[in-house]
């Protein structure tokens, strides 16, 4: 019995301990950071930030980066560097003029295609922003030919926007896509692209975005029964490339980012109530194996 205990008490012990130092989110601590440093600079290269008035940074040391698994690979990097005035200054080998600080700098390497910066923020351990990802959606995926159709066919009249104020995106490189089946299917892009005055069926968006800011989207699309489409809601990240959503998730969320509160951390540590149970669970057993013996 004595034996039985001890082996039980143990196992529990060491599942607590694994549980605990399992990261939340999906994201898996990488053993080194020479995997997330090259998708870091290919993305640098190809000037793929999320949005024109992102300021690249100049990496002076790469301190941890973790893993997630998508259709592809997410990196998150902690690193220490600086802003620097443009994408060239922030080349391999580059140095800082200025302190060098912490940022928290998320790649997203696709399955086929160069790596896109997706987040450039201050501070060490930066929390995910889920923005519209909320409920049952699919994991994020990349998009196929059939979702662009879906994608053009919603964006290109104005009959399809939910209303006036939504953005109407050109988009010129389709990061990702999500779904969600409800009477129908619910799309969530995420894309990079421009808003335009007025939408654009077959839009050639190379041309009508060149003299325009551009930034990341996520656009949310309804598809119907019957293959109708109409766009719900179209929210623009920060420059930083974080998703916050100030309203209800069906209605624009196109307004000042001032009023904004950053959404729940998805990585947050487990609560104190669930440290304290599991010695509290020992000391019942060891309680009651006692009144046994």
């Amino acid at each position: 019995m004595k034996s039985f205990l001890s082996s039980t008490i143990a196992l529990m012990a060491a599942t607590s301990a694994i549980a605990a130092d399992t990261p939340l989110g999906g994201w898996t601590p990488a053993s080194n950071t020479t995997d997330a440093a090259t998708a870091y600079y290919a993305a640098v290269a190809a000037n793929n930030l999320p949005s024109s008035n992102t300021q690249p940074i100049c990496v002076t040391n790469f301190t941890s980066a973790s893993t997630q698994v998508v259709s592809g690979t997410n990196y998150k990097i902690n690193l220490v560097g600086c802003p620097v005035a443009d994408i060239k200054s922030a080349a391999a080998g580059c140095t800082c003029s200025a302190a060098a600080t912490p940022f928290t700098v998320t790649v997203y390497q696709r399955l086929t295609g160069t790596p896109l910066v997706t987040l450039v923020a201050p501070g060490a351990n930066v929390a995910d922003s889920p923005g519209l990802m909320v409920g049952a959606f699919s994991k994020p995926r990349d998009v196929t030919a059939e979702d662009k159709a879906v994608f053009a066919q919603a964006t290109g009249a104005e009959a399809n926007f939910a209303n006036s104020t939504l953005a109407r995106v050109c988009a010129l490189d389709f990061v990702n896509v999500a779904t969600q089946v409800v009477s129908g299917t619910n799309y969530l892009f995420t894309v990079k692209g421009c808003a335009l005055a007025t939408a654009t069926a077959n839009a050639d968006c190379k041309t009508a975005c060149a003299s325009k800011d551009t930034t990341t989207y996520e656009v949310k699309i309804y598809q119907t029964l019957t293959n109708g489409t109409t766009v719900t809601v179209v929210l623009p990240a920060l420059k930083s490339g974080e998703f916050i959503v100030t309203g209800s998730s069906d209605s624009t969320t196109g307004g000042s980012p001032s009023a904004a509160t950053t959404a729940a951390p998805t990585t947050a540590k487990p609560s104190s109530a669930s440290v304290v149970a599991f010695p509290a669970f020992v000391a019942v057993l060891l309680t009651s194996f006692a009144c046994v013996a």
